[in-house]
């Protein structure tokens, strides 16, 4: 049915999008990006076509492209997509792009009131951390604890916790209020 909508209509950019979405789910990535392709060509400022191509373009890992896919999301939607600032962070700092990670980090910890994506708050102590904000690093590294007890990575996070607690000479209490030592 959408093969049809798209012939008959080449410009329906829905269409294009819920063909591409139907193909994706599918695994057949390459059909679906030329779908996605057609829909934003359709309609630029359509954001779920290009979020779906910012997804496309995680498996490439390709951190290019996918600071570029995640930008054009973020061009078109800076309040709505949390996920794409962590994205966009994360492709950031591969790039060795301090700044810019740190900023769309920051966005992604900001947006995220829910914490569903404990991740970005551990992303931007990290980021901090290669900047030598070592108190900053701290306090986002303590969040992501908070927020995902039970994580896979927990004892490391800890471990870089009790080292940056080192580092900057600040230690938690039993009633988790820092302390100078």
């Amino acid at each position: 049915q959408l093969q049809k909508a798209v012939g008959v209509y080449p410009k329906y950019a829905i269409a294009w999008y819920e063909l591409g979405a139907s193909l994706m789910a599918q695994k057949k990535n390459d059909d679906a990006q030329q779908a996605f392709e057609h829909a934003i060509q359709s309609d630029a400022r359509f954001v779920k076509p290009h979020l779906a191509m910012m997804q496309l373009s995680l498996a490439s890992r390709d951190w290019k492209l996918i600071a570029d896919r995640s930008d054009s999301v973020l061009k078109l939607d800076p309040y709505s997509y949390a996920n794409a600032w962590f994205i966009n962070a994360a492709a950031k700092y591969n790039l060795k792009q301090l700044d810019e990670a740190e900023k769309s980090a920051r966005e992604a910890v900001k947006l995220d009131t829910e914490h569903r994506n404990p991740r970005s708050a551990q992303l931007l102590g990290t980021i901090l951390a290669d900047k030598g904000d070592y108190p900053g690093a701290l306090e986002q590294m303590k969040g992501y604890l908070s927020f995902a007890p039970n994580a896979p990575d927990v004892e490391s996070v800890k471990r870089q916790v009790a080292e940056l607690e080192r580092v900057t000479g600040v230690k938690a209490t039993a009633q988790g209020t820092p302390t100078q030592k």
